[in-house]
């Protein structure tokens, strides 16, 4: 037991010892991760949809509809394999 508080004792120690950054920088260094995530994920959705359409107009036989996206990933690798 008290080989455990004092490992909790050094642990309060040493976060006493950090330097934690500034409100206002703290929040601009978020803002920044958070826009950088945001304007990945809709570049991520946005290529996807722009590839299905453009697959979709080529007629290589991918349905929409379909909710799975295993059958998706299926077709492209069967057709990738027979244009090769």
């Amino acid at each position: 037991m008290n080989k455990l508080v004092r490992y909790f004792k050094g642990v309060n120690r040493e976060a006493h010892r950090i330097r934690w950054p500034m409100k206002k920088f703290l929040w601009t260094n978020v803002l920044v991760v958070v826009s950088i995530v945001v304007i990945s994920c809709v570049a991520i959705f946005l290529l996807d949809y722009f590839t299905l359409k453009l697959f979709q107009n080529l007629n290589f036989g991918i349905d929409s509809s379909s909710s799975s996206s295993s059958s998706t990933v299926a077709t492209l690798v069967t057709l990738f394999y027979s244009i090769l």
